[in-house]
């Protein structure tokens, strides 16, 4: 992983932040909530991210783990609200167009989280990440909503069912 705030510029003198997970990548599952509001498993695979000129930013892929096609592009934005929930990462890039991605550990969750948080040049929410918390900290945010009263996921069970 890079430092937070480390940024490079392009050859077209753009700044970007630096995010590199080659060093420690891990499997992920993707699931995509299709038009009935339903979650769809799309795959296994490999997460990475990489910068594209064409994009204008930072894409998280997940590559197949049979075959190395690609299950899942998307470009993290900066006014996309990500949520993170023990080893789930779900976001919504449109009214009825959501993406989660479970990890297999809360470790990878967390790293690939704070690459998400140092793209859109945020600090990972102490609320959001309470799962990596000792106590003195999670009292603090006693008063904080949890992920669970932020995020109103459709069909929540039939995601659950989908990633166990």
């Amino acid at each position: 992983m890079t430092e937070a705030g480390t940024r490079t510029e392009t050859s077209a003198g753009v700044t970007r932040p630096e995010v590199a997970m080659v060093d420690n990548q891990c499997y992920v599952k993707v699931c995509t909530l299709n038009d009935d509001q339903q979650w769809v498993f799309l795959g296994t695979g490999l997460i990475s991210f990489t910068y594209e000129e064409w994009a204008q930013g930072v894409l998280l892929l997940v590559r197949s783990e049979s075959n190395g096609s690609l299950i899942l592009e998307s470009k993290i934005n900066p006014d996309t609200s990500y949520h993170k929930e023990g080893k789930l990462i779900i976001w919504f890039e449109g009214e009825n167009h959501g993406t989660a991605i479970h990890f297999q550990d809360t470790a990878s969750c967390h790293e690939v989280w704070k690459d998400v948080c140092q793209v859109q040049g945020k600090v990972p929410c102490a609320e959001i990440i309470h799962d990596v918390m000792d106590e003195s900290e999670e009292e603090e945010c006693d008063d904080s909503p949890k992920t669970a009263e932020l995020l109103d996921l459709p069909n929540s069970v039939n995601l659950d069912r989908l990633l166990t």
